[in-house]
This record gives structure tokens, C-alpha cells and sequence, in this order.
């Protein structure tokens, strides 16, 4: 499913980009969004309807040149880690 997102605060666009969802079968596997020129916006991993993932980050955000933006660690469905701070935001 392809859809366009426009972020639009008082009349201004601040974001916009293509919602492109892909996950494979694998539950593992991260959905992933593209911006309008191609490239990643976000990685998410789900399980079920709840944000969920053990192994790192189930969410990364990510800046237009690629590098990473923002990590949120999310434990079925509720923002939780053990060994560090469960929202990390890069500058």
C-alpha cells in the first residue's frame, strides 16, 4: 500500500513522504517507510498490532543523508529497556 503523508503545521508543509509499508513473513522483520525521494524514514518491528522487538531498537528513525535519528526500545507494546535509556535522540 502506497499512500502520501504531508505533515502540515499552520499552513506550512514541514514534512512530507511516501508511506510505503514492506515487512517479509518473518516476524522479525521491520516494516519499513520511504520519504518522496526514496529514502528510509523509519524502521519499525511489530508483533502482532503491538510495537515489540528484544534484540535492539523497534523503532529507528532516520535523517535524509541516512544516519540514525532517533531508537525507541519497545517490549510488546510499552516503551521499556533494561540495559540503557528506551529513547535515544541523535543530533
Amino acid at each position: 500500500m502506497i499512500s502520501k503523508i504531508l505533515v502540515i503545521i499552520w499552513g506550512v508543509v514541514f514534512l512530507s513522504f511516501l508511506f510505503v509499508a514492506t515487512q517479509s513473513p518473518e516476524h522479525n522483520s521491520p516494516k519499513v517507510f520511504y520519504r518522496d525521494d526514496g529514502s528510509v524514514l523509519v524502521k519499525t518491528w511489530w508483533l502482532g498490532e503491538k510495537l515489540h522487538r528484544l534484540d535492539g531498537p523497534a523503532i529507528v528513525l532516520y535523517w535524509v543523508n541516512g544516519s540514525v535519528r532517533e531508537e525507541e526500545w519497545w517490549v510488546e507494546g510499552k516503551r521499556h529497556r533494561l540495559d540503557g535509556p528506551a529513547m535515544i535522540i541523535y543530533r
